[in-house]
């Protein structure tokens, strides 16, 4: 695994999400901190139609697609609305206090 480091904890909101732009070949990652201090790596590009998923579009657990409304939960990456068109997720962690991802391989 090639672990990047993407920001400093404490520059992702608490149980909140933000966005980061070409992490690795035009990959966009949105990177939610969750209940329990742990992060959670999507791509960023909504499985439907490739519209960048916003964090603000995060409500409840549930993050929105603006375009189409599209449902996700930020636990799992399961969209509500499809099952079988989940958000692609990468491995991250917390590592001092410096938010780590690997883009270069993804989970699902």
């Amino acid at each position: 695994m090639a672990w990047k480091r993407l920001c400093g904890i404490f520059d992702l909101p608490v149980r909140g999400g933000r966005v980061f732009m070409d992490v690795a070949d035009d990959l966009d990652l949105i990177i939610f901190r969750v209940e329990g201090g742990n992060v959670i790596a999507y791509d960023a590009a909504c499985p439907h139609a490739g519209a960048l998923l916003r964090p603000e579009n995060e409500m409840g657990g549930v993050l929105v697609c603006y375009i189409h409304h599209w449902r996700f939960k930020v636990d799992t990456g399961e969209c509500l609305d499809v099952p079988q068109c989940p958000l692609i997720r990468y491995p991250a962690q917390i590592k001092g206090f410096d938010v780590m991802v690997d883009p270069d391989n993804p989970l699902t």
